[in-house]
């Protein structure tokens, strides 16, 4: 037998939807995952970029019909939900009608934008005839536009565009009296129509992250704000210069399209200086995106307090930390780039911190060339002691609410026997408890439980039974990054735990949980993310349990 055979669920990232993580075993969905967030995010997708999650822009994309939450009337045109067979095969496609004159037909407004290209995209499909539809994008002082002639195929029609930043509304429209048939709305970012995402509200949707590998991992993270105002448009008059110029728009950036800006030096014999005002209290945490150009030196800077962070981006390597800050961190994310990242230390109070331009010399004050300097992108401040993945700002801050998954699997598990198996990354250390894995009854494992979590950075698990605690062992100690499997063994007189392939302890008394129905992910106050999760509704030996967790 395998242990896919032997498992009762298999949870491995890949498939997934809008509230949704789809389970490798059972495949009748019994296992599948509710997945909650209530905003969006953003992730590395499997080429490597930073994208936001969904990549969709739009709101009910496969209901098209007025009759949905998100969709309205633009010149008296009028729309049935579930009309028709869509390109998918079910019944969700929207007759829209359109009643001349001035085109009418169906918009969505509110749609947030940057100043870079989008696609917009949908399947169309004619009724009668070959009328003519208009896509149209509003951003407050351009129609960007194109007029298809449809036909009685479903066709996927695209057009490119570039907005000024800020919002804009879509319209699907038809200058005649027409009816026609429209599904599978789309604008993402990018000069070309990405793989079609289908939404309702853009919420719960969770994040498969290709950070580091190419194996996808399910990432987890607790709530975050980017307290930093237009994170990526470092020309806005909201950023304060000192002695610097920013050329926008001259580079790719690590979301692949060209917005990422140039920040150059001055002629002046001083510091040279990119910064915000902020109110702060205890630890705040200051990221950006760096690539080198004449400059491979860069630094994080507190101009108010003094001190600062140097990091070499040819050598990655953290130069020296002064002041209150802590925590410097270089990470490469490919094609040049790096994330620096620094911490505060019981700063408080208004202040003005940011970065600066260093020289090749190291030197942070020095006479400049006034054509020197490095690009930048995405710039990030967050109540916290380490910076979590990036939320991109237009004019007001911007939060990512928490992650977290639960089901009902009262079928794949065994409440008094089975094995518990967690491969995974914590992201954050610094905190009680990142990770928080668990079988658990009716919505909490204080009297039935199965748990795998941390302290600090050492792994830990427990096992209870009618309140109490049966078996409980801690683990060798891990850090940020680092992949551990563990396997949880449970079953009366007869608990294991296996930590990357070595036995971590044993327990021959005690008594299984009384009661299981239900696995947790997370419970929205810690960041890890998992390669692969399994439930076995039967004890393995302990040569099984070392092989599952051999690394």
């Amino acid at each position: 037998m395998s242990f896919y055979d032997d498992a009762s669920l298999i949870m491995y990232p890949s498939g997934y939807k809008e509230d949704k993580i789809y389970s490798l075993k059972p495949t009748d969905g019994s296992g599948d995952l509710t997945f909650t967030r209530a905003s969006t995010a953003t992730r590395v997708n499997a080429e490597g970029l930073i994208e936001t999650s969904p990549v969709n822009l739009l709101k009910s994309t496969s209901d098209l019909s007025t009759q949905s939450t998100y969709w309205t009337t633009n010149q008296s045109g009028t729309s049935i939900q579930n009309a028709a067979i869509a390109p998918d095969g079910t019944t969700t496609a929207s007759q829209i009608t359109s009643t001349g004159g001035q085109f009418s037909g169906i918009a969505q407004n509110g749609i947030s934008v940057s100043a870079v290209p989008y696609t917009y995209s949908c399947y169309l499909k004619a009724t009668s005839g070959t009328p003519t539809i208009r896509l149209t994008l509003f951003d407050g002082v351009t129609f960007h536009q194109t007029n298809l002639t449809i036909t009685s195929e479903w066709v996927r029609y695209s057009f490119t565009f570039t907005p000024i930043a800020g919002t804009f509304g879509v319209v699907i429209s038809c200058s005649s009296v027409n009816t026609w048939l429209a599904w599978g709305a789309q604008v993402n970012s990018g000069s070309t129509a990405k793989p079609y995402f289908p939404t309702t509200d853009r919420l719960n949707v969770p994040r498969i992250d290709y950070t580091g590998d190419l194996c996808g991992k399910l990432l987890l993270e607790k709530q975050s704000t980017n307290l930093i105002t237009y994170s990526e448009d470092f020309s806005n008059v909201d950023w304060s210069k000192y002695n610097v110029t920013i050329t926008a728009n001259v580079t790719t950036s690590p979301d692949g399209t060209i917005n990422a800006s140039k920040y150059l030096d001055s002629t002046t014999n001083d510091t040279h200086n990119l910064y915000k005002a902020f109110s702060i209290s205890g630890d705040t945490t200051f990221s950006i995106y760096v690539k080198s150009a004449e400059y491979t030196r860069f630094a994080i800077t507190n101009l108010s307090d003094g001190g600062d962070v140097l990091f070499n981006l040819s050598t990655v390597a953290v130069i020296s930390t002064s002041g209150n800050f802590q925590n410097g961190k270089i990470d490469s994310i490919g094609n040049g780039w790096y994330r620096v990242s620094a911490t505060t230390n019981g700063t408080s109070g208004g202040k003005a911190i940011g970065f600066s331009l260093v020289n090749n010399s190291g030197a942070t004050s020095f006479v400049g060339t006034g054509t020197k300097g490095v690009y930048v992108w995405g710039a990030q401040a967050e109540a916290s002691s380490y910076p979590a993945s990036y939320i991109p700002t237009l004019a007001s801050s911007v939060t990512r609410l928490a992650d977290a998954g639960t089901t009902n699997i009262a079928s794949s598990v065994n409440a008094s026997e089975g094995v518990l198996f967690l491969d995974y990354q914590p992201l954050n250390v610094s905190t009680s408890f990142p990770v928080d894995f668990q079988l658990q009854y009716n919505g909490t494992n204080a009297v039935n439980g199965v748990t795998i979590y941390h302290s600090g950075n050492t792994p830990a698990v427990t096992v209870r039974s009618g309140g109490n605690i049966i078996f409980e062992q801690a683990l060798t100690a891990t850090t940020v990054g680092t992949r551990n499997k563990i396997a949880l063994a449970y079953k009366g007189s007869d608990f294991a735990v296996y930590q990357n392939g070595l036995q971590k302890g044993t327990q021959s008394s005690g008594v299984a949980p009384a009661a299981l129905n239900e696995l947790r992910l997370s419970d929205g106050l810690r960041d890890f993310s998992i390669n692969q999760a399994i439930i076995f509704p039967t004890r393995l030996t302990n040569a099984q349990l070392a092989t599952l967790t051999t690394l």
